[in-house]
């Protein structure tokens, strides 16, 4: 048995027209829809199995269209058939019969590939061409010479439009000395009058006035009310404009080379806001050194336009190529928020400009220098940030006590971050407290003195200065040290009291004026007891 693969293979760069197939009328016009227009394109939807994709078609299509197509290949001899051979039963003769047909008058467009985008054409047959894959002149010229009518939801007036265009577009080709045939590797060649060149995109001044509206930032719905129209309308000319532009972008090819060069001499910044007006007079004086010519202020003003919406567009090529200028362009107030650059710059100074929180700044300190360091080591190096408004040196001490949850005091005065594992150091306070109630009795400064040396180094000074001054020990009369919740009170102290019960005068003196600056002895005595 033959493989359908095998019937067909002959077939495969057959370019005879469907219609020698002479399928169904509703058959038909669902394959030319779906711009399966040659034998070709039909054995390549067939060995895909995407036949019944097609729309309008169904089981009894796809039987008719086999079944046809089989009597074709079965038929059909080794040399495929040529659409000039196909008989037209509205003729009733061959075209081989036929005089020579004559050539279109837009032939020299067939191999042009500028984008249909710049025929201006009206919504509706644009559209209708889009839909039926005529993207570039020359596509359309090819079916302009086969049958226009068949695209869908032409009609006559989409098709009077399109010649209309059309004719316009080959006056343009002819009398105006360029051509888009004359290609570079890059595209059409590009104009070195740069007035000209943006003149030769065709698009209206209305158009330019939606552009300049929509790339500072306004909405559809303020354009729409400005203009007078609805905010579809203004999205489908940001659009067609666009595509225009993108597609003719290469007119503007040696001007734009010549703006990346400069663009350093251009003054904008993203740190203070740069009006449109000043870096539309800075690439004015700039553009006086391109070939000497005047480019008017309009037509620089239009250009730094086309340049902040570069982003929006796939040329990936050409935004690499102007990165430069385009990053000033977007840069000019308001951002361009589709640039990623300009708003990874916005960002930064955003973050730089915020005001920070002292926690934040003693982290970013810490995790900076990657190991413990003083609190007033810290303090400096914060401050030294710039990061506050208001810096106080209080505030970011109580940070580093109170946030125990991120800090950790790991020595006396040192602090280091939690996420590195290091344990807490015990304050000197603590370790005392601890040594007497172990002891449970007042110890000499001596005694205390040797015991705290053996869990942390401590000087004589600071640990005299910690027992006299605070609240939680007291000095007895005999020279000894303890805990404050000891003592008996002093209406029940009496003769038969031992001395190291009884507290020193100087030391009361002290709990007293401890009390006046805000201390709480009693909460500390009771934690004690």
């Amino acid at each position: 048995m033959v493989k359908e693969s095998e019937i067909y293979e002959h077939l495969t760069n057959d370019t005879t027209s469907i219609e020698i197939l002479n399928l169904s009328t509703r058959y038909y016009n669902a394959l030319r829809r779906s711009g399966i227009v040659s034998i070709k394109d039909l054995i390549f939807l067939l060995k895909r199995k995407h036949l019944l994709s097609v729309r309008n078609l169904g089981d009894i299509g796809k039987q008719e269209i086999i079944k046809k197509l089989n009597n074709y290949a079965n038929g059909a001899s080794k040399d495929t058939i040529h659409q000039d051979d196909i008989f037209r039963e509205e003729d009733g003769l061959k075209l081989d019969e036929q005089k020579t047909k004559p050539q279109s008058k837009y032939h020299i467009l067939l191999d042009d590939n500028t984008p249909i985008i710049a025929l201006n054409l009206p919504i509706r047959p644009y559209n209708a061409l889009q839909r039926h894959w005529i993207i570039s002149i020359g596509d359309l010229v090819s079916m302009v010479e086969k049958d226009l009518f068949s695209v869908k939801n032409m009609g006559a007036v989409g098709v009077n439009s399109v010649l209309k265009n059309l004719d316009v577009y080959l006056h343009d080709v002819e009398e105006n000395g360029y051509s888009f045939l004359e290609k570079t590797v890059d595209g059409p060649v590009p104009l070195d009058d740069v007035n000209q060149s943006l003149a030769l995109m065709k698009i209206k001044e209305r158009y330019w006035k939606v552009l300049h509206a929509r790339s500072f930032g306004k909405t559809l719905a303020e354009v729409a009310k400005e203009i007078g129209v609805t905010r579809e309308r203004v999205r489908q000319i940001e659009v067609f404009s666009l595509q225009k532009l993108f597609g003719q972008i290469d007119l503007l090819h040696l001007y734009f080379d010549f703006l990346e060069l400069h663009a350093d001499d251009l003054k904008v910044s993203l740190e203070r806001e740069t009006s449109f007006d000043v870096v539309a007079k800075q690439t004015e004086k700039i553009s006086l050194l391109y070939d000497g010519e005047k480019i008017t202020s309009d037509t620089i003003q239009k250009t730094l336009m086309l340049l902040r919406f570069l982003p929006k567009s796939q040329k990936e090529i050409e935004k690499e190529r102007w990165s430069k200028i385009i990053f000033k362009a977007c840069s000019i107030f308001p951002y361009i928020t589709e640039h990623d650059e300009v708003v990874e710059k916005i960002e930064h100074l955003k973050e730089q400009n915020r005001r920070h929180t002292y926690e934040e700044l003693a982290y970013e300190v810490l995790h900076k220098e990657r190991e413990p360091r003083h609190w007033k080591f810290i303090v400096e190096r914060a401050e030294a940030l710039k990061k506050r408004g208001n810096f106080n040196v209080a505030g970011l001490y109580n940070v580093l006590q109170d946030k125990n949850e991120v800090f950790v005091r790991v020595d006396a005065g040192t602090y280091a971050l939690v996420e590195w594992g290091l344990s807490e150091s015990e304050y000197y306070t603590d370790i005392v407290a601890k040594i007497l109630k172990k002891e449970r009795k007042a110890l000499s400064f001596g005694t205390i003195y040797q015991q705290v040396k053996i869990v942390r180094e401590v000087d004589k000074s600071s640990l005299t200065m910690l027992l006299d001054l605070n609240p939680r020990f007291y000095k007895s009369k005999a020279s000894t040290f303890g805990l404050r919740a000891w003592l008996p009170p002093r209406h029940k102290q009496t003769l038969l009291t031992p001395q190291s019960l009884i507290e020193d005068q100087k030391s009361l003196l002290r709990v007293e004026n401890a009390i006046k600056h805000g201390y709480n002895v009693e909460e500390i005595i009771e934690r004690d007891k």
